[in-house]
């Protein structure tokens, strides 16, 4: 994890020797500290409550197996405590999350979240996050917490990529004096790693691993043991001090299998320094300490502003007992580690495990004792006369006296051998079987209820809805699950923002709303518009957003329901489209016969599609004829103004006697008279000169509201663009 910064080892250079040797034996005397403040019992309680969920014989200690075998008792062991557990991760495992975001502060939007969201689903599946959340939330059943990894990885790739995992529950130490579910409200954190010299070297660097080997060798001359000097194979030794305790060195290194490792302490704190920043236009804060000149110059391009402001930054230090390895400021801007706690009641913890190990006992002491009651009736003794058994010795009858098919022979005239009434098993042994298996049930959720074990008589309705009451018992760990899952997000969201601030391409899969079928495509970001110069197209740098997580059942599982429900919608006379039930079955190949139903064109294959574009149809056919109608209007009121015009030319005066007319109905006049220039022939022909150029005037419609409008009329009138010759009878 720590080769992943370019500034790792160059602060350790830069500090002197004395002060890299005292700060390593600070982070070591904060570990000591923090590791006695009860970190150490609840290791104790973590490991217990993990065997109680392995079972395997591992729920009896060894003193309590050792004293009933020694009375020739087997204990019996029935692991309730795994089905329990088991019944919680399945519906965990059968609610996956879905990570979205949707805008908040300025500079955000809808498009932007869109994206944001689609980044950080591929991120969590190039993770796997759906498999490191199984394990944190198992951790936290199991053993009272469990815990996420996120850092920045630049093993793979120099710009850097969101790096998603787990830590062992046992590994880290949270801050004790802390009270807050959320890390931002502790002080520090602190995860321990037992790597070996090599690792040491490639996380470290040579130098370090030298400085680590001569701690070693001086742990080795010390002979590597507890007490300076008391092995395994000796009897204690006196002195004043307490034989149990470990010397630093004892706690520093140890050997497995000829393999040296050392423990290392990786401490995460908050420390309130002057850092510079850059602050957006929108507003956003980003810290910019070790950005490089071009990254500034291109933020104050841009329209940032950057200056110096006291921030809260964690400070991020890495030793053995007395190497100090690293210390710098961590690019990321809350602490790796994420938890995730079932019960939480400011600051202790529990699990489904805690509540049930009581029962559990109860169940196992039990079922031993009625064992060992049902195993000795099988052969409970027998009463004889002395000397009255023929065919065999009163021996042969203790060792066989239980077998199949004894035939005992005695002495004719004496008492005949009697077999000893067994005891019978007291009640009060089989109700405390029943009430351990009952205790563990309710007070970890795994009722019968919640598993569809109501009863066979139920209907398929009033068990579903009993499960769904049932699951209120696992309200509260579900509840700081989705807690969990959304400090993921937020923490993956501020990474993607801090590093993926460079022009990348991701290949993003999408489905089709109407066939169901994946497919994929490369979604650029942070790509400059050629088309608005000193803008930015999905700009994932900028922005708040509020995270959205919403849960998913498994594919099979929504699937299945979906397909039933659109079923009982059907039966119910809803139309539901064939293509709807295709799409929400479990066929293998459903996309393939979507594209089928499509191609052969079948009236049953889609009707809403169908139905939907006979609308479209509908609509622009309706559309064209009202826009014929209207063209054909306004040829024939051309036509028609055509006409009038060339009548008013022929016969000027029947313009006064129109005129009269039309203010007769009302008309009015949107021309100043005259309506010919002065001086005009039309001008004369109207006072009495008559038609210019003798043109004989054309017939007139008898209809005085719509001139006349032959057949032909119209195109050869306005083919020839002249009035047309009319003769008249004699």
């Amino acid at each position: 994890m720590a080769q992943v910064y370019d500034e790792i080892r160059e602060p350790v250079k830069s500090m002197k020797g004395e002060q890299a040797d005292l700060l390593a034996r600070q982070t070591w005397g904060r570990y000591e500290y923090v590791k006695q403040r009860g970190h150490l019992q609840w290791c104790d309680r973590a490991i217990r409550y993990e065997q109680y969920y392995l079972g395997g014989g591992l729920h009896w200690i060894a003193t309590d197996r050792e004293a009933l075998e020694s009375e020739g008792r087997l204990p019996v062991e029935c692991n309730e405590v795994a089905d329990a557990v088991n019944t919680a991760l399945g519906y965990q495992i059968n609610n996956r999350a879905d990570i979205s975001f949707k805008p908040r502060g300025q500079g955000a939007s809808d498009d932007l979240a869109t994206t944001l969201s689609k980044v950080t689903m591929q991120v969590a599946d190039n993770n796997k996050l759906r498999w490191h959340e199984s394990q944190v939330f198992a951790d936290g059943l199991i053993q009272t917490a469990g815990y996420f990894e996120i850092i920045v990885d630049f093993g793979d790739s120099m710009r850097g990529e969101v790096r998603v995992g787990t830590l062992d529950p046992l590994d880290v130490i949270p801050d004790p004096d802390a009270k807050s579910y959320d890390p931002d409200d502790w002080s520090d954190v602190i995860i321990t790693r037992w790597p070996t010299f090599d690792e040491v070297e490639a996380h470290y660097g040579t130098a370090a691993r030298k400085r680590v080997e001569a701690s070693y060798l001086a742990w080795k001359a010390i002979g590597g043991e507890r007490d300076f000097g008391t092995d395994t194979d000796d009897a204690p030794r006196s002195s004043f001090g307490d034989p149990e305790t470990l010397n630093t060195y004892q706690d520093a290194f140890y050997e497995d299998g000829g393999i040296p490792r050392v423990r290392v302490v990786d401490r995460q704190r908050w420390m309130l320094v002057m850092t510079r920043v850059v602050v957006y236009p929108t507003g956003d804060i980003r810290v910019a300490e070790n950005a490089t000149p071009e990254k500034l110059t291109a933020w104050r391009t841009a329209g940032c502003t950057i200056m110096r402001r006291p921030t809260r930054r964690v400070r991020w230090t890495v030793s053995t007992c007395e190497t100090l390895l690293m210390d710098v400021w961590s690019p990321l801007a809350h602490f790796s580690v994420v938890p995730y706690f079932p019960y939480f009641r400011r600051g202790q913890r529990k699990g489904l495990v805690d509540d049930a190990v009581g029962p559990q006992d109860m169940l196992n002491k039990a079922l031993t004792a009625y064992t060992h009651i049902v195993a000795g009736s099988a052969n409970s003794g027998w009463i004889i006369e002395q000397n009255s058994l023929t065919n065999m010795k009163t021996e042969d009858l203790d060792e066989m006296g239980a077998a199949n098919g004894l035939v005992l022979e005695y002495v004719k005239g004496s008492k005949a051998p009697e077999k000893i009434k067994p005891n019978e098993v007291p009640g009060g042994v089989a109700d405390l079987a029943a009430l351990g298996s009952r205790k563990i049930k309710t007070t970890s959720g795994n009722t019968d209820e919640i598993k569809g074990q109501a009863g066979k008589t139920q209907s398929g309705i009033a068990i579903q809805s009993m499960q769904y009451a049932a699951q209120m018992a696992l309200s509260v760990p579900l509840d700081n699950l989705a807690r969990t899952r959304h400090m993921v997000a937020m923490r993956i969201l501020e990474i993607i923002q801090a590093f993926y601030d460079d022009m990348r391409v991701f290949r993003i899969t999408q489905t089709d709303p109407v066939t169901g079928e994946e497919s994929t495509t490369d979604m650029p970001v942070n790509q400059p518009n050629p088309q608005q110069p000193g803008s930015i197209i999905n700009d994932v740098t900028i922005g708040e957003y509020d995270v959205v997580i919403t849960e998913q059942p498994s594919q099979v599982t929504f699937d299945n329901s979906q397909f039933n429900q659109a079923m009982e919608m059907r039966k119910e006379g809803v139309k539901i489209p064939d293509s709807v039930l295709v799409r929400n079955s479990t066929l293998s190949n459903k996309a393939e016969i979507i594209k089928q139903m499509q191609a052969a064109n079948d009236p049953a294959a889609d009707s809403l599609a169908q139905l939907n574009l006979a609308k479209a149809a509908l609509a622009n056919a309706q559309a064209a004829l009202a826009q014929a109608n209207a063209i054909s209007k306004n040829v024939e009121a051309l036509f028609s103004a055509i006409r009038t015009g060339q009548i008013v030319l022929t016969m000027p005066g029947v313009a006064t006697v129109a005129d009269g007319i039309a203010k007769s109905a009302g008309f009015v006049d949107k021309d100043e008279a005259p309506i010919y220039p002065e001086g005009s022939p039309e001008a004369a022909a109207a006072a009495g000169a008559g038609a210019p150029g003798g043109v004989t005037p054309p017939p007139i419609s008898t209809n005085p509201l719509t001139p006349d409008n032959p057949d032909v009329g119209a195109e050869s009138g306005i083919e020839n663009g002249a009035p047309q010759p009319v003769t008249t009878g004699a």
